[in-house]
């Protein structure tokens, strides 16, 4: 038996599985032929009429066949047993059932035996060739997870181990990686890796698994309640990066570098091992230069693999370079018209540049080729959520979370979208379940101080938006989101101080001005300021309808700077004027027409004629003669202003 496996594992599989299983059987004829001619007659007949069905069979089955009593089968039966041909098998109803113990004994029998027999077993294999797929590999792969989970005396244990390797040993690369991850994962929970290291050894384990191997090894430097608290969940960045953090708290960084060359992943000499370097690079080193080239490498070594130009797409996107990495995703598909990922990643490409409908068509298609691929669901959800389509995001965002209940990034969504909908306390605890699945998740922390902050819980709030700028001290939204929360608490000077901060990182955010202009202006009796925050929000974001709203409560005190500001034609000035120019109008359309028309009139001549067809508009409601002395094109021009002030 060594040898045969010797030689099949020497001359490999053929690609048929019918034509495999007949060569294997040759192989084994003779061994089987000797252990069958070493039975006496009657025993060789019983057994002839078990090993003849495949199901099992009972003795009155066995009786009617061979006309002998059922005590003279039974004891042919109890010889079979001990010498190892026949075991018990399960059977519902109360008789006890026998059949063939070495199940691939039975198929030989059958293959060699009966001719209705081989040609029953040539149609079970042709069929289960056509009816399985790939993703049955990985419906098998968490049924055996499933498994392995439960407290498993340790023959059950191995022999479910055993079956995830010939699993991985069977499938393609989307069932190998759902076996590798599988068996990666119950190495962890039960610090045993003896499966695992059978699976790695291989002489070529990176051409095999990808990044996934080099995840395992950078794993296992951590300490054993680290690596447990860990997980493993290679295929998320968020995952790379807190297997960095660790590995820099535990010290081992150094180390993990060294190992990495060690393992001679600077050779990049296949399309294989130079995107799998790439992601190392972009999720775990977090060099996103070095990432591209190692993805360009990749796309120059195997220009005709889709999966290469992918992964150069999905680079890209994490430069923010969307729209080169959309052509390179429609290269991809170009080549693979039915590669799933490049689907959902150019679906993801295209929703980063506002093309909302055609990233729901791309994630439809890459649902209609694998129903089941939660990060298609999830990023439909997005799509939806993005069109304001609240219904349908959520019952996309629950299919993800269906199919993955501990997809923490799915939870958030979800969370977000019921924050949009005003269903806070939903909200809230969506992004409670991604925290309890990832207690470092910033963007988590930062919705749920959100929400909380919907729902008046300010204290809470504060201290969510604080926990995530202890995870993320640069985080410019929570610290926005603490101001807030800090100024309805009336703590104004470290509610300035947060905004403040958000400013320091992005200057030009016109939401954290809005919110800083109306601290000053409402809160803390500082106009100069607020007005002069005000103007830099506006100037940054003409639409921020916060900052609109404080523009509409301090209009008067804002219109000379601001007029100035158009004049000097400072950065923003068009936002600027767009801005006040809209908010006037506003204003002197819901009844304080003679209070604009007095600003208007209080500025100097330079600020005046800015806003001159405004100013007609209103003079000319009360004297129609003004509308005269006006040339025809502005005296239409101001007749439309006069229409719009009602």
């Amino acid at each position: 038996m060594v040898k045969l496996g010797y030689r099949v594992l020497r001359d490999g599989l053929g690609g048929d599985l019918r034509q495999d299983l007949e060569r294997l059987l040759d192989e084994t004829t003779p061994f089987f032929k000797h252990r069958i001619d070493s039975l006496s007659k009657e025993a060789r007949r019983t057994f002839d009429a078990i090993a003849r069905r495949w199901d099992p069979v009972c003795v009155d089955d066995i009786r009617v066949e061979l006309r002998k009593p059922s005590n003279n089968i039974s004891v042919q039966i109890k010889r079979l047993m001990d010498e190892g041909f026949v075991e018990e098998a399960y059977s519902p109803s109360r008789k006890k059932s026998y059949q063939v113990s070495e199940r691939f004994y039975n198929v030989y029998y059958l293959m060699r035996h009966s001719r209705e027999g081989r040609q029953r077993l040539r149609w079970l294999v042709g069929f289960m060739q056509t009816f399985y797929s790939r993703k049955d590999y990985q419906h098998w792969a968490k049924r055996l997870g499933n498994e392995l989970a439960q407290d498993l005396d340790g023959h059950t244990r191995r022999d479910t181990l055993a079956h995830l390797q010939a699993l991985g040993a069977a499938a393609d690369d989307v069932g190998r990686f759902a076996v590798f991850d599988t068996l990666v994962r119950d190495a962890i929970a039960h610090d045993d890796r003896q499966a695992l290291d059978e699976e790695l050894r291989v002489d070529a384990p990176v051409e095999r698994y990808g990044f996934r191997y080099y995840a395992v090894v950078l794993l296992w430097l951590l300490a054993k309640p680290q690596r447990q608290a860990l997980g493993f969940k290679p295929s998320t960045q968020d995952w790379w990066q807190r297997l960095h953090k660790a590995l820099q708290t535990q010290g081992s960084l150094d180390l993990a570098e060294q190992t990495l060359i060690d393992m001679g992943w600077e050779r990049r000499e296949t399309a294989t091992e130079a995107r799998a370097a790439g992601v190392v690079l972009g999720w775990f080193f977090n060099d996103s230069e070095a990432a591209e080239n190692a993805f360009r490498q990749a796309v120059a070594i195997k220009p005709d693999d889709a999966g290469a130009w992918n992964s150069l797409g999905f680079g890209l996107s994490y430069l923010g370079r969307y729209p080169e990495a959309e052509a390179t995703y429609r290269k991809a598909l170009e080549l693979d018209a039915e590669n799933v990922y490049a689907w959902n990643s150019l679906g993801n490409a295209l929703d980063n540049q506002s093309r909302y409908p055609e990233a729901e068509a791309a994630c439809h298609k890459a649902l209609d080729l694998d129903p089941e691929y939660v990060f298609a669901w999830h990023n439909l959800g997005i799509a939806l959520t993005n069109q304001r389509r609240y219904p349908e995001a959520e019952a996309s965002c629950r299919k993800a979370l269906e199919l993955d209940p501990e997809y923490v990034h799915a939870w958030n969504s979800l969370g977000l979208l019921l924050n949009n909908q005003s269903r806070y306390p939903e909200a809230e605890a969506a992004y409670r379940k991604a925290l309890g699945l990832d207690p470092e998740y910033v963007h988590a922390w930062n919705n749920l101080g959100n929400a909380l902050n919907n729902q008046n819980r300010y204290p809470e709030a504060e201290a969510a938006y604080r926990k995530a700028l202890e995870l993320d001290p640069e985080f410019v939204h929570a610290w926005n989101g603490l101001g807030n929360a800090l100024s309805v608490l009336r703590r104004y000077p470290e509610a300035e101080a947060a905004y403040l901060k958000a400013l320091a990182l992005n200057p030009e955010n016109g939401g954290v001005l809005g919110n800083l202009a109306r601290l000053y202006l409402m809160d803390m009796n500082r106009h100069e300021d607020g007005i002069r925050t005000l103007i830099h929000a506006l100037q940054v974001n003409p639409d921020y309808d916060y900052a609109r709203y404080v523009l509409g409560e301090h209009w008067q005190a804002a219109l000379a700077p601001a007029a100035a500001g158009i004049i000097a034609n400072s950065v923003g000035a068009d936002n600027l004027r767009t801005a006040i120019t809209e908010t006037l109008i506003e204003e002197a359309a819901n009844g304080a027409k003679d209070t604009v028309l007095a600003a208007l009139l209080a500025l100097d001549a330079p600020s005046q004629a800015i806003f001159e067809p405004l100013l007609l508009a209103l003079q000319a409601l009360t004297d129609r003669s003004v509308l005269y002395r006006l040339a025809r094109e502005k005296q239409e021009l101001v007749q439309d202003v006069m229409a719009r002030l009602g």
